[in-house]
């Protein structure tokens, strides 16, 4: 297929030259003599009234190899004659009678200027010019002649009528050797053609076909497949190196998603297991229907139904499905109501919470899924605090307008490779899942869906055994 472009395109460019060659050359190269003889008439009309004016007639007519006569302009008709160069040999000037001078100039009077060819066995027979006798002359179609007449104006005033006379080339024969000349010129671009095509095949079209064959394998599951490709193209690098980072994407998020259903599947198993066998128990044991059994029940039921609230959710968010109930409330007002809550909820665990505003925070936003986040974040902090219990809130309001929102803890930490990955629904730092203390392990993914709804910026910032620090930025106006 790129030999067939390749041969196309050589022969469109072949065509455009054979074209330009039969139908355009002999119109460029009258227009190219014409365009000389008004030049060289130019010059005449110039020096015809210096007094050397007949030496300068034998410089242009060399120079642009015419032959010329120049004559005066009467109310008669033509007068004498007032110069004459490059007339010997087999000019045609030479040749003409006053009859045909006479004929010519009544032809230029009209528009001006008149030019005419003498070819194809126009035949001239011996004249005497001068008291000299000049040989005949017999001009064919291989050698031809042309006259231009031209009215013109000296810089005195003077009307003056100059005939011009030169040899045309035979184009002819020069056309026959281009075309000689193109058809060599087709057989080296067909050939050229055919080994640039190879060349490009074994260059480019080659690595591109060991890509495709790869990127099928990676479309069967087949993430493993390394698509590192040598080569001296920059765009064929660049691919290589997307399609790596796709397939190293595509088995992280297989990953992921097997250890998604794993999870979820421990996380809906055990409130379900607790829930049957509470239940059976109080079935088939009597007395042990008791309050505490029941609240067990309850308890699980609950955390079962959080569970599937929190995967519809994340499920929307994904989805695009949430709007937003937009509001203006008081940032600093959740910060310390949060705190207070998870305060007395976790006074008997040892945990102290610690909150630092400047004062009023106002922010627009959805007030009810910014609580979440506040929660969520809270949450996270309360699983992964260790032995210092410890949890501080900040809220601050930066120069751009955006309000700051920090949960610190000094916990375990998370490892630096890690961080841009625990944002993933259910993505676990450890090895080993863990039901969750609090919340159900889909708290950061959540957390992400509301702040991207809200346009927010965040982020976390971690170093082991220290602790971490969540934060995000609300903009001024959503």
């Amino acid at each position: 297929m790129l030999f067939a472009y390749l041969a196309v395109f050589c022969g469109v460019i072949l065509l455009l030259i054979w074209s330009s060659q039969s139908l355009l050359l002999n119109r460029i190269y009258s227009r190219i003599m014409l365009s000389r003889m008004d030049a060289a008439a130019g010059d005449l009309a110039t020096i015809c009234d210096s007094e050397g004016a007949q030496r300068g007639a034998e410089v242009i007519a060399v120079n642009y190899q015419v032959g010329i006569a120049v004559f005066d302009l009467t109310d008669t008709g033509l007068g004498s004659r007032l110069l004459w160069a490059g007339g010997e040999g087999g000019s045609v000037l030479s040749r003409l009678t006053n009859a045909e001078y006479a004929e010519l100039y009544a032809a230029a009077s009209v528009s001006g200027s008149v030019t005419r060819t003498y070819s194809d066995r126009f035949d001239f027979a011996p004249s005497e010019v001068g008291g000299t006798l000049r040989p005949p002359l017999s001009i064919t179609a291989d050698a031809h002649r042309i006259v231009r007449v031209r009215l013109m104006e000296t810089p005195s005033g003077n009307q003056i009528v100059v005939f011009l006379d030169a040899a045309m080339m035979p184009v002819g024969s020069a056309a026959g050797a281009l075309q000689v000349e193109i058809l060599l010129l087709s057989i080296v671009l067909v050939v050229g053609a055919l080994c640039l095509a190879y060349v490009m095949s074994r260059r480019i079209v080659a690595p591109i076909t060991r890509l495709t064959e790869k990127a099928g394998r990676l479309a069967g599951g087949h993430y493993d497949v390394s698509f590192a490709e040598e080569s001296s193209y920059r765009e064929i690098g660049e691919l290589s190196a997307t399609l790596d980072y796709a397939a190293g994407e595509l088995s992280k998020v297989d990953g992921l998603q097997k250890e998604l259903i794993a999870n979820i599947s421990h996380d809906l198993r055990t409130p379900l297991t607790m829930i049957i066998g509470y239940g059976e128990i109080m079935r088939d044991i009597e007395g042990e229907n008791k309050p505490e059994n029941v609240q067990v029940i309850i308890d699980e039921a609950k955390r079962l139904s959080g569970l599937v609230n929190d995967i519809l959710q994340l499920s929307r968010y994904q989805a695009g499905c949430e709007t937003l109930d937009i509001s203006s409330f008081n940032l600093a007002e959740e910060l310390q109501h949060t705190a207070a809550s998870y305060g007395q909820m976790l006074e008997g665990r040892g945990f102290h919470f610690f909150v630092q505003v400047p004062g009023a925070l106002p922010v627009t936003a959805d007030r009810l899924r910014v609580q979440q986040v506040i929660n969520n974040l809270v949450s996270n902090a309360v699983n992964y605090a260790g032995d210092s219990r410890e949890i501080m809130l900040i809220g601050k309001q930066l120069a751009d307008g955006y309000l700051r929102v920090e949960v610190v803890d000094h916990g375990e930490g998370i490892p630096p490779d890690k961080l841009a990955d625990i944002w993933q629904r259910y993505y676990k730092v450890d090895a080993q899942h863990k039901r969750s203390v609090i919340g159900s392990g889909l708290g950061l993914s959540i957390v992400r869906g509301i702040l991207e709804l809200h346009h927010a910026r965040y982020g976390v910032e971690s170093r082991l055994g220290e602790g971490s620090r969540f934060w995000f930025e609300l903009p001024p106006k959503q």
